[in-house]
């Protein structure tokens, strides 16, 4: 097949803490899990519901390296790399398949560091009143805005999505 393309762009939320590992050659590698959102009607009600996606994202080496401290849980994430599936063996002996991003790139976006959470390296710190009060504010209407558009309810998981419904 001539022409092909495996290309991956992805911006979203880290969903837990990212897992450093070393390749056997001494290479860094961060295992992280990637969150995106997307807006979907569902075809038989006609109710539009917001969906989360999970992705699996890879990044080894000098990339890794960069970005070892300035990443965390919450973090927004830019990352573009290609998408691989693997076959491998569990200890019951159970053949498994997993799909993950292997990142090329990548850009870490931190939120801004409250004065009871720990110091990270590499991370926006706001200094001026004016600038941190301004966040505030933001923060609140945006949680009030998703107060609003979004009602909570026990989140259905299928394939690895988790739904939750809009308010209508």
């Amino acid at each position: 097949m001539s022409g092909s393309i495996n290309k991956v762009t992805l911006m979203g939320n880290v969903g837990r803490m990212p897992c450093w590992t070393a390749l056997p050659s001494g290479a860094p590698v961060c295992n992280l899990v990637l969150a995106t959102d997307d807006i979907e009607e569902d075809w038989r009600t006609g109710e539009s519901m917001i969906v989360t996606h999970w992705h699996r994202i890879v990044l080894t080496g000098a990339l890794a390296q960069s970005i070892r401290k300035r990443i965390a849980k919450g973090d927004t994430l830019f990352v573009e790399g290609r998408m691989q599936t693997r076959k491998w063996t569990d200890r019951a002996g159970v053949v498994k398949y997993t799909t993950e991003v292997i990142g090329a790139t990548a850009k870490v976006y931190p939120k801004p560091l409250r004065s009871a959470q720990p110091e990270r390296q590499g991370c926006v710190r706001f200094a001026d009143a004016e600038i941190a009060a301004w966040i505030a504010d933001y923060d609140a209407a945006d949680a009030r805005i998703r107060a609003e558009q979004a009602v909570l309810v026990p989140p259905r998981r299928k394939g690895g999505l988790q739904v939750r419904r809009l308010a209508t």
